[in-house]
């Protein structure tokens, strides 16, 4: 669009059209089943707050969770910044430069599935340690593809990246960084450290990247550093959670919640003419 109609009016058309996405949602979530042994979860009432819960016996993996999140930021750079060093910096065709982010998006709307559907194959962890690895290593050609002014290597890498690896990440995270906590908490503790990472990282990301390409934004190597070092953090970060797709959900609680935390929480449920507990001890 004209710069002038897509400033004024043009950028609220993907607002506007999010509303079938949350009519998709609406329908999924009036009709999908709950797991039972969420069900029976969901029916103990205990005396204990979500939350203060979390933060008392899983605050490692949340702190896992907000290193391993980090790993959007390459997706952040793919989006955002690529964009602008490959028109600011090196003067492409901004129409193209966009095309390249769109077409690798369709893209990943069907290779996504395909990679969840291997996650339970090979592992979550497993899934996601090769998706990180490939999305930080191949955001650096994909950087120095745009110095080259060579659409056919910048979509060549585009699509590998991001299309390919962080489609991977997508489908690996939510099932990997979700099952990292006992059924009680597996929303609070996925909501907490996915935000904090995906908003650390979405901020140090583009800014970074832009600092280190210098005033031209000419330089991809500095760029290609942030992508990196977000994939180790990630990585090692992964690496210190379990596996856990031979587990059902009801192994998960055990597997994920201590004795100690086991103890408390026994002691603080709610049970028909007993007196209630609090988070003590």
């Amino acid at each position: 669009m004209p710069s002038e109609q897509l400033l004024t009016w043009g950028w609220r058309l993907p607002f506007w059209a999010s509303a079938i996405v949350v009519v998709a949602a609406y329908l999924i979530r009036r009709h999908i089943q709950e797991p039972p042994e969420f069900v029976k979860a969901q029916a103990a009432k205990v005396n204990v707050a979500p939350l203060r819960h979390l933060l008392r016996f899983h605050w490692r993996a949340v702190l896992r969770i907000v290193f391993c999140a980090l790993i959007a930021g390459t997706s952040y750079m793919m989006q955002t910044f690529s964009v602008a060093f490959g028109t600011a910096g090196y003067k492409l065709d901004k129409p193209t430069m966009l095309l390249t982010t769109t077409v690798s998006a369709v893209i990943a709307l069907g290779v996504t599935p395909l990679a969840g559907f291997l996650v339970d194959k090979i592992g979550r962890k497993t899934m996601f340690l090769i998706a990180t690895g490939g999305a930080g290593i191949t955001m650096v050609p994909y950087l120095w593809s745009i110095t080259t002014g060579n659409w056919s290597l910048i979509f060549l890498f585009g699509i590998i990246n991001y299309s390919l690896f962080y489609s991977m990440v997508n489908a690996s995270w939510p099932s990997f960084f979700a099952e990292m906590f006992p059924g009680r908490l597996r929303v609070s503790g996925l909501a907490l450290g996915t935000q904090i990472g995906f908003a650390i990282s979405g901020v140090i990301g583009p800014v970074l990247s832009t600092a280190l390409a210098g005033p031209d934004l000419k330089d991809w190597v500095g760029p290609s550093m942030v992508a990196l070092g977000f994939m180790v953090l990630a990585g090692i970060s992964a690496l210190t959670a379990k596996e856990t797709k031979k587990y059902t959900l009801k192994e998960l609680d055990e597997v994920q919640q201590g004795e100690r935390e086991t103890a408390v929480l026994t002691a603080a449920t709610v049970s028909p003419g007993t007196a209630t507990h609090g988070l003590a001890g």
